[in-house]
């Protein structure tokens, strides 16, 4: 119905239009009403992934337009299209929360698990991470139990444990966390969205009940891919030692669990973090490689060749190679975008249709919208497509006015073409995804131009080729045949990009923007995709200049984790703290959030008040306090500022300090504290739909 409309908005044929009217509908991209649709589509999506009791009123909404839209403007008309999204939206995300199941137990619980191990991160400088799917919980306390558990394993792992393999342990587990900081990504509804119901660390030996080489038909498809995955991750880190076989596993597996975080910062100064992230460029050598190798042999086979054309022959060996990879790169939501895309293409050289166009990335984004609407709010979905959609917008207009041909040109001026096209690439790409990254990650790479220029021809011509020969190799424990040439182009990237991260101006960092900015700059970006104008542009670089000219959100002046155990404080552009480890991950999101460098050496906040309390100094010069006695609080209560204290200890409390219990740091934290001399002490709450 998308590519099939015959009227305009208003019904009348196209061709009834005045002139001006026409020249208007020109100015246009062609795939308007297919990108409108899946906009307002995705719209929809996130608008009731996040207000699910939404869902009845947009179906009985839709329905009723539907309805008034079908008897006004007929079955081709575009507000047809515009209910159908609404249905559709509102649909997929019921089916999809329909899966979501919500696990309410106590915190803390100490159990013995019996499950079987879906994925196990052996990580550097870390310990393990395992994600199992249970098949028998003792001792839990719950409505419900959990069908897989995150755990953090610091105890001994046998070596025959491995992804596949059903083990026993004792942990403790406690419900899963959402946000680290005020507004920030909710980490535990989209674990949520993996079956993944709480997290917790073992406390026991990991014991071994039954190894992990099981058929696909006994363990199952997914966990066998996986299985098959990890051990072809193993040897490649086996061969190259370090972060080189890391890279390694990241650059074809998708496994980025041995990439140190120092490796994984500077790869994100540099503007080189794409690389992780399997999606076009590793799809893409696959399939042409696969399909021109494919086209070369058919075509020397007169039999073949002159019956069939030998390029349409190769789509069909090419799209099941990029099938395979698909299934080995882990089916991240950049991998499949690829892989639709790859698809879509190569249905368009069976039916002689263009090839590269924004109707092959607006299907993609509306098939994985359809089975997984949540990915709207994960930053990889965004950035994903955002960089994708930049490129194919941009090489639609810059092929179309390609009029000298390649025979024409010189050599010389063909690699100096193919130089500057890989910097553009990187230009457009970088400028379509600035506006997602400095939302959520609040920096951007200054170098990340330059920096790819110089490093995607190494990737594209050198290691990715490599790669996947090593992987053929592993599967034959051959690695050694190719490691040797392997091994030194990845540390050359490695150092390409700490030596690119390391000057202070390779970052520049912000402090969160407020989403009224995100959204004129995605108004902006729209603007620029849909019409093609003098006009259009002038507007979007208006709405780029106020959005970034908004007065900035109010951030917290101090943040308090969710047990109360770690605070940290900003002031005079660096980041002080109490309690906690200095180089956690949730230290670093902190540090990230308030504009600073995430490894930047971090103060450390005097403790003070002795057995019972412990509390700091406010730079406003109150005092915040945490009482674990009953004995202090009416001391505590008298002097402090703001009181952190559980919920039984509140009736004790006298005084005129802000009181937050520990049992809403649980639910809704952790909490921002606005600090400010003449009012009192503002909270924000991190997960405030808790409550």
């Amino acid at each position: 119905m998308l590519d099939g409309f015959k009227q305009d908005v208003a019904g009348s044929p196209a061709d009834a239009l005045p002139i001006t009217a026409r020249k208007h509908e020109s100015s246009l991209h062609e795939e308007w009403r297919l990108i409108v649709f899946v906009f307002i589509f995705g719209l929809g999506c996130a608008s009731l992934i996040r207000y699910p009791s939404l869902i009845p009123s947009a179906l009985i909404i839709g329905s009723f337009l539907l309805f008034i839209a079908l008897l006004r403007y007929g079955l081709y008309s575009f507000q047809l299209a515009v209910c159908l999204a609404i249905i559709l939206a509102a649909s997929a995300s019921s089916m999809r929360l329909a899966n979501l199941a919500a696990y309410n137990f106590t915190p803390e619980q100490y159990v013995n698990i019996e499950g079987r191990i879906d994925q196990l991160d052996i990580r550097p400088e870390k310990s393990t991470r395992l994600v199992i799917s249970v098949l028998k919980l003792e001792r839990f306390r719950g409505d419900k139990s959990p069908r897989r558990l995150r755990l953090a394993v610091r105890t001994q792992l046998g070596p025959n444990v491995k992804v596949g393999s059903v083990v026993s342990l004792k942990a403790i587990i406690s419900p899963l966390q959402g946000a680290l900081v005020p507004g920030g990504f909710d980490f535990g509804r989209a674990a949520r969205f993996q079956q993944i119901g709480g997290q917790g660390y073992a406390v026991s030996s990991i014991d071994l009940i039954k190894g992990g080489d099981a058929s696909p038909q006994q363990s199952g498809f997914n966990v066998w891919v996986t299985s098959v995955r990890y051990g072809l991750a193993a040897k490649l880190q086996a061969a190259m030692p370090g972060q080189s076989g890391a890279l390694a596993a990241a650059l074809t597996l998708g496994l980025r669990h041995g990439i140190s975080d120092q490796t994984s910062e500077n790869l994100r100064r540099a503007g080189l973090s794409h690389l992780l992230a399997i999606s076009g460029l590793h799809m893409g050598i696959v399939a042409a490689a696969a399909f021109f190798v494919f086209e070369l042999l058919f075509a020397l086979i007169p039999a073949i060749a002159l019956r069939i054309m030998p390029r349409k022959l190769a789509v069909i060996p090419a799209w099941c190679l990029a099938l395979t990879y698909l299934f080995l790169s882990g089916g991240s939501t950049s991998t499949i975008r690829a892989f639709l895309m790859v698809t879509v293409a190569m249905l368009a050289v069976l039916t002689n249709r263009r090839v590269l166009s924004l109707r092959s990335v607006a299907l993609a984004a509306l098939f994985i919208l359809t089975l997984w609407p949540e990915s709207i709010y994960t930053a990889g979905f965004q950035m994903s497509f955002a960089a994708t959609t930049g490129l194919v917008a941009f090489y639609e207009r810059f092929s179309a006015r390609q009029t000298k041909k390649i025979g024409q040109v010189a050599a010389w001026q063909r690699v100096v073409r193919a130089v500057l096209l890989i910097g553009l690439t990187s230009l457009i790409a970088q400028i379509s995804v600035a506006p997602f990254a400095l939302y959520h990650f609040q920096a951007i790479s200054v170098v990340g131009v330059g920096l790819n220029m110089l490093v995607l021809p190494i990737i594209t011509f050198a290691v990715m080729p490599l790669l996947f020969v090593a992987l053929i190799l592993a599967a034959l424990s051959s690695l050694d045949l190719i490691s040797w040439m392997l091994e030194p182009l990845l540390t050359l990237v490695l150092n390409i990009a700490e030596a690119g991260a390391s000057p202070a101006y390779a970052t520049l960092r912000i402090t969160p923007m407020s989403d009224l900015s995100f959204a004129l700059l995605l108004i902006a970006g729209g603007l620029m995709l849909l019409f093609l104008n003098k006009k259009t542009m002038l507007a979007s670089t208006a709405l780029v200049l106020v959005a970034f000219n908004l007065p900035k959100p109010i951030l917290p002046d101090i943040l308090i984790s969710r047990t109360g155990g770690v605070i940290a404080e900003y002031k005079n552009g660096m980041v002080f703290v109490s309690g906690g480890r200095a180089n956690s991950f949730r230290v670093r999101s902190w540090q990230r959030y308030w504009g600073a460098d995430p490894f930047a050496d971090i103060g450390t906040i005097a403790k003070s008040g002795g057995y019972g309390a412990s509390g700091i100094r406010m730079h406003n010069g109150g005092l915040l306090v945490r009482v674990t006695a009953l004995s202090r609080v009416p001391q505590v209560c008298a002097e402090a500022d703001i009181i952190l204290l559980p919920r039984r200890y509140v009736r004790y409390c006298k005084g005129e300090g802000r009181i937050v219990t520990l049992e809403n740091l649980d639910r809704q934290g952790p909490a921002g504290v606005i600090v400010t001399p003449e009012k009192p002490p503002r909270i924000l709450w991190s997960n405030p739909e808790a409550e």
